[in-house]
C-alpha cells in the first residue's frame, strides 16, 4: 500500500494564492493466475476541494483495463467527471495508456506514455 501526503499548487501570491492539502492512497492487490487489482484514491482540499477514486483491473502485469471519478467543487461549482482508461507496459520501465472521459460539458481523450525509474 502506498501513502502519500502534501501540499498541491503552493503560490506565495496573495492574489492568486489556492494552496490546498493532498492525500493520495493507491493498493494493489494480487490476484489469482497472475492478475491484479489497482484501487486509487487522491484528493485536494483548499479553495477548490477535488476527489479522484479510481480502479484498474490488470489481466497480467502488462495490460489493464480501468475506470475513474473524478469531482471538483470550488464553492460554487461542481463539476464530475468519469473516465475509461487502459495501460500496456511494453517492458517493465515503460508504458503506454490511453483514456477516454466525459461529465458535466467536458469530454476529454488522453494518449500518454509513462517511464518507471
Amino acid at each position: 500500500m502506498l501513502f502519500a501526503a502534501g501540499i498541491d499548487g503552493y503560490q506565495d501570491d496573495a492574489d492568486l494564492e489556492d494552496n490546498r492539502f493532498a492525500v493520495r492512497a493507491k493498493y494493489v492487490a494480487p490476484m489469482d493466475q497472475g492478475q491484479f487489482l489497482n484501487l486509487e484514491a487522491d484528493s485536494a482540499f483548499g479553495d477548490t476541494n477535488s476527489l479522484t477514486l479510481g480502479a484498474d483491473y490488470y489481466f497480467d502485469q502488462a495490460f489493464s483495463v480501468g475506470a475513474a471519478y473524478n469531482i471538483q467543487d470550488d464553492g460554487e461549482d461542481d463539476v464530475d467527471f468519469f473516465s475509461i482508461r487502459s495501460k500496456y507496459f511494453i517492458n517493465s520501465n515503460f508504458a503506454v495508456g490511453g483514456e477516454v472521459g466525459f461529465g458535466d460539458d467536458v469530454q476529454a481523450f488522453t494518449i500518454n506514455a509513462t517511464y518507471r525509474f
